[in-house]
This record gives C-alpha cells, structure tokens and sequence, in this order.
C-alpha cells in the first residue's frame, strides 16, 4: 500500500512539474514571435522610408517604439 501511495506522488509531482515546464516553453515561443515579429516591422519601416511612403520623423517613432518591444522582450527572457 506505501509504495502504490509513494508512486502516486512521484507520479503526480512528475505530472505537476511537466505542466509548469510546458507553460514556460510555450511563454518562451510567444516572447520570441513578439521579438521576431517586432523585429521585421522595424525592416519594413525602414523599407517603406527608403521607398518615400513614410516620412522619417513618423519612422523614427515607429522604429523606437518597436525597439523598446524587443528590449523588454530580451530583458524578460535574460531573467528567466
């Protein structure tokens, strides 16, 4: 009967574990798309300045607001 209760347990904390695992590796994949994605629209302001369909005062906000995106999200995934 102790051992059945003591795998139980085992198995139970090993299930417990696992789930806080996947959370982590699925928050992991959501900071990295938000960098990635981040990232790319920095190229396309830059692309649609050098093509004249934005002004560079606009693309300048635009790029800073997205290069404190990728900052936060490097920050986050540098402490954890």
């Amino acid at each position: 009967m102790n051992k059945i209760t003591r795998n139980i347990l085992v198995i139970g904390g090993i299930a417990f574990l696992s789930s806080f695992t996947t959370v982590k590796v699925n928050q992991q994949y959501e900071l990295n798309q938000i960098q990635w994605q981040a990232e790319d629209m920095i190229g396309w302001v830059i692309e649609d300045v050098a093509n004249n369909r934005l002004d560079t005062v606009t693309a300048d906000t635009y790029i800073n607001n997205l290069e404190e995106i990728v900052n936060r999200v490097q920050k986050i995934n540098n402490n954890e």
